[in-house]
């Protein structure tokens, strides 16, 4: 009998189970370097859109505009993906965007996830691209100081909406129509006003003036029709009034329920009753023309009592 041990080699079984080993660890590395490879492209797609837009912007400081292609930046070994798509511009309703083909829509869904302000088209991402801040503040903003040669930013191209809040402390109103709840001013030079209520302490000038309340100071005015009014001085063609009150008025016509006034200067006056210290016209006073007939009247009874008049 040989003592020596018989070399029996690995069993088919054995190597198999081999083969499976190194072929699962030959996928799984084959696995990590594709998905590698897919990052490394995704990551110089990313790197592509962003020269593309620092490309833009500086273009747009140098010649105040975006460029209408992108062959006008001059960035050949950015226009290309790692697909071998072109990316492009497009200039649509005043607004720029970036259109960046992809794959497939994997890679399209990954892009989209991780740039802000973009929208899908079939396999293209379409990635805006704003106007710079300085360029919004200067055209689109309202100024709040003059900027020499350039009054249009210190205008308004659409209607102002406070939103309920109040304009405050401004010195001068000029306006050719203005419907408001109240107005509070010093001086008011205005075309046409209508008003609940209008608190003016110096001087107000219109053309016409519908009002509920108006108390100034100073008041020159073509047209007023007021339901209450206290004015200390009014020079106006034509007044309609219900109620009132003024220390000097001045007028062409004069028509009123209820006035009350120091001093009326009028050529037309149309009232039902009339109680006055003193009325004037060109002839002569009421006081005066009261006085003249009481005189007369005493020279009559005293006549008459002498027996002389009859």
């Amino acid at each position: 009998m040989s003592l020596v041990p018989r070399n029996k080699g690995f069993s088919l079984l054995e190597f198999v189970a081999v083969l499976a080993l190194i072929s699962g660890v030959l996928l799984s590395l084959t696995q990590w370097r594709q998905i590698q490879h897919q990052q490394r492209l995704q990551q110089v797609l990313l790197d592509t859109i962003d020269h593309v837009q620092m490309a833009l912007y500086g273009h747009f400081r140098q010649h105040n505009e975006f460029p209408l292609s992108i062959s006008a930046l001059g960035l050949t070994e950015h226009e290309m993906t790692p697909w071998g798509g072109s990316v492009a511009l497009r200039h649509e309703n005043g607004e720029l965007n970036i259109v960046v083909p992809t794959p497939n829509s994997h890679v399209l869904a990954w892009l989209q996830a991780r740039l802000p302000m973009t929208q899908r088209q079939e396999l293209d991402l379409l990635v805006s691209v704003p106007m710079p801040l300085q360029t919004l503040s200067a055209d689109f903003a309202l100024h709040r100081v003059a900027v020499e040669g350039r009054p249009e930013l210190n205008q308004m191209q659409t209607d102002l909406n406070m939103n309920g809040f109040a304009i405050r402390n401004f010195s001068q109103l000029e306006a050719d129509n203005a419907q408001l709840d109240m107005v509070t001013a010093s001086e008011a030079v205005i075309g046409q006003i209508t008003a609940d209520e209008v608190w003016l302490t110096e001087q107000l000038t219109a053309v016409s003036a519908n009002l509920q309340t108006l108390t100034v100071d100073d008041a020159h005015i073509n047209n007023l029709t007021t339901t209450h009014a206290t004015i200390e001085t009014l020079q106006v063609e034509n007044l309609a009034a219900i109620a009132f009150r003024s220390e000097q008025l001045s007028t062409n016509t004069l028509s009123a329920t209820t006035l009350t006034a120091d001093i009326v200067s009028t050529e037309s006056l149309l009232a039902a009753q009339i109680i006055a210290a003193d009325f004037v016209t060109e002839a002569a006073s009421f006081n005066e023309t009261h006085q003249r007939l009481q005189t007369l009247e005493l020279a009559w009874l005293q006549c008459v009592a002498q027996g002389g008049c009859q």
